[in-house]
């Protein structure tokens, strides 16, 4: 009986002994390999997810960012898929677009899966991927689900990188989106620096949700259209090109008075139109300029011929990309003539018949003869620039040429300036800029639901008139007449314009 005690004993020490060499390891573990055990627990559990592909960013001229600033929630089921907000994580991360659309058509839009599909998201897509991902490391359970205690909100660091720095000039840009938004529904408003031709702002009405295409797929607004890069019927502006016609080859109609009656007859007997039915009376180049008479200008272009005219507006860059942005941008139509009617003449001298013209093409002719007849490359992208702003690459496209010489760009911005004192733009005649425009009434042919013909309107200038450092297009889509639609948000935006960057003159 003893002896069993004895060994009894022996093993209760032993046992003892055994585990008090365990609980001491147990402790060294605890505190001195405790990281390196949650590191290879963590390693066990961890789940890296995927959620969306990165993408640089895209600036304004000043660095202001105009993607990547606002957040987004995304759920995630328990097992890590795509879900609703039952049962999920939530994650925060970078929205690519603002809930404040700013230069919508322009930046244009990416799929999901980051592949630019529009505009300087399409244009500059090489520049704008990356192989990176917004990736989620998550703690999970033996069969792959998020642990209980991770259900909660996750956030994404916010991350600083480079990107494409545009000519946008995010002030100006807000300012004439405000402004257009006030006054037209469906338009468009191209703002130049006439200096070097940039773009700092491009608006296109209506606008739209880039983080909901889908839902305009099948609309008839046109939302997804940019409008700055369609081409429209170009009404009276197109006057400007067949009056630097009429000088550039020394018309002399030019220098002689015209009678307009409200009507003028072709020699083969067709009648055409003035907008003023009683007739403008008579009228010198210039103030016939101002005045928009389509009489004087019938006349004028049957003396040019309709060739002559084209000719001249293709080498104003009419009828021609001016951005490239491949299929997104229209060349507008200026027909070849190899033979042509009177009809044809008296058409596109006033800019009717087949005549077609976009928005971008006109502010380039503004800036033209703001420029004293020299033609610049448009910019709307600047450089590849690093987060810090830094230029990795120019985008510009360089280069200049005198379209036009410097005494026809002098007459035609005299006669801009007088269309907006004395002629159809004099309802801004008295503001505080000395600008100088011409509007424009487009037929289109086309009728409204309400049985009313669509007639666009614009109005295309430049300021200050003296020493101009604007150019600038409105395009009102329906809008009946430049001078009742287009006009006074003009003459707006330049006092917007003057409130961030004063203008001497």
């Amino acid at each position: 009986m003893y002896i069993y005690y004895k060994r009894s004993r022996y093993l209760y020490f032993i046992t003892v002994f055994i585990f008090t060499l365990l609980t001491l390891k147990l402790i060294y573990i605890c505190t001195f390999e405790k990281d390196a055990f949650e590191k290879a627990i963590a390693v066990q559990s961890t789940k890296t997810v995927s959620i969306e592909t990165k993408r640089k960013n895209i600036y304004d001229r000043n660095m202001i960012p105009l993607t990547n600033l606002d957040k987004k929630t995304v759920y995630l089921t328990s097992d890590l898929k795509h879900g609703k907000k039952i049962s999920s994580v939530k994650i925060t991360m970078p929205q690519r677009y603002p809930s404040y659309p700013l230069v919508t058509h322009m930046v244009g839009y990416s799929s999901y899966d980051s592949v630019g599909l529009s505009g300087i998201e399409k244009k500059f897509d090489s520049y704008l991927k990356t192989n990176d991902n917004y990736v989620l490391n998550c703690r999970v359970d033996g069969v792959g689900r998020l642990w209980e205690k991770e259900r909660k909100s996750v956030s994404f660091p916010k991350e600083e990188i480079g990107g494409i720095k545009l000519t946008i000039d995010s002030h100006i840009q807000s300012a004439v989106q405000k402004v257009m938004e006030k006054h037209i529904k469906s338009g468009a408003a191209i703002v130049l620096d006439v200096e070097t031709f940039d773009i700092v702002a491009s608006v296109s009405l209506p606008d739209f949700d880039r983080e909901n295409i889908e839902k305009y797929l099948e609309s008839e607004n046109s939302e997804l259209l940019n409008k700055c890069l369609s081409g429209f019927n170009a009404g009276s502006v197109f006057k400007t090109v067949t009056a630097i016609c009429a000088i550039e080859n020394s018309s002399r109609e030019i220098y002689y008075p015209y009678n307009c009656t409200g009507s003028f007859k072709t020699p083969d007997g067709k009648e055409f139109l003035c907008h003023k039915k009683e007739g403008h009376g008579v009228l010198d180049f210039k103030n016939a300029f101002a005045s928009s008479c389509n009489c004087y200008f019938y006349n004028l272009g049957l003396s040019l011929g309709a060739d002559k005219i084209c000719e001249t507006a293709k080498k104003l860059m009419f009828g021609e990309n001016v951005l490239g942005f491949s299929d997104e941008e229209a060349k507008g139509n200026i027909p070849d003539f190899e033979t042509f009617t009177y009809g044809d003449s008296a058409n596109v001298s006033i800019g009717q018949g087949e005549i077609m013209v976009t928005p971008i093409q006109c502010a380039v002719l503004m800036g033209t003869i703001a420029s004293g007849g020299i033609m610049k490359k448009v910019n709307v992208a600047d450089s590849e620039v690093d987060v810090f702003g830094n230029e990795i690459s120019s985008l510009r496209n360089e280069g200049e040429i005198q379209v036009i010489s410097r005494d026809c760009a002098k007459i035609i911005s005299d006669m801009m300036r007088l269309c907006v004192t004395d002629g159809t733009g004099k309802t801004i005649g008295n503001s505080n800029f000395s600008i100088a425009g011409k509007t424009g009434s487009a037929e289109t042919g086309w009728k409204n639901s309400d049985g009313t013909f669509k007639v666009h309107g614009w109005f295309a200038g430049f300021f200050p008139y003296e020493s101009p450092k604007y150019a600038m297009v409105i395009f009102s889509d329906d809008g009946k007449s430049g001078a009742g639609s287009c006009v006074l948000p003009f003459w707006e935006i330049c006092e917007k314009i003057n409130e961030f960057y004063p203008i001497k003159q």
